[in-house]
């Protein structure tokens, strides 16, 4: 179930959460700022990747590319990513997907879906 709050602070400070990443979601669509990314893949032995996209529009897996992609670590419970206080910029809206494979190619989500909470402005 995906969820976003609001924090107070200097910035304004946005929070994702989603527990069953399995599919496209669209976290902001508009410019923001990405500040942090905490996962959780415990559930697999397989290394999942997680996909950035940078548009407002339509995301087709498998090709739509990606303009951030990472693996998640198998079984590994509690990663985090700080990207600092500059963090990763998205000019045009922020949409996140994890599939098995790297690259825009991937489409399929792993059968066992990662967690993940973001923190973004």
């Amino acid at each position: 179930m995906a969820k976003a709050d609001t924090l107070g602070g200097t910035i304004a400070t946005k929070v994702f959460y989603e527990s069953d990443l399995d599919e496209v979601e669209a976290i902001q669509l508009s410019a923001t700022t990405l500040y942090s990314i905490a996962l959780t893949n415990a559930a697999t032995a397989v290394t999942p990747y997680l996909k950035f996209f940078d548009t407002t529009g339509t995301v087709t897996l498998g090709t739509t590319a990606p303009v951030f992609t990472f693996g998640v670590q198998p079984n590994y419970a509690n990663m985090t990513v700080s990207l600092g206080t500059a963090g990763l910029a998205f000019a045009n809206g922020m949409q996140i997907a994890c599939v098995t494979d790297a690259g825009t190619a991937g489409s399929t989500a792993p059968s066992d879906a990662i967690t993940i909470t973001l923190v973004f402005s």
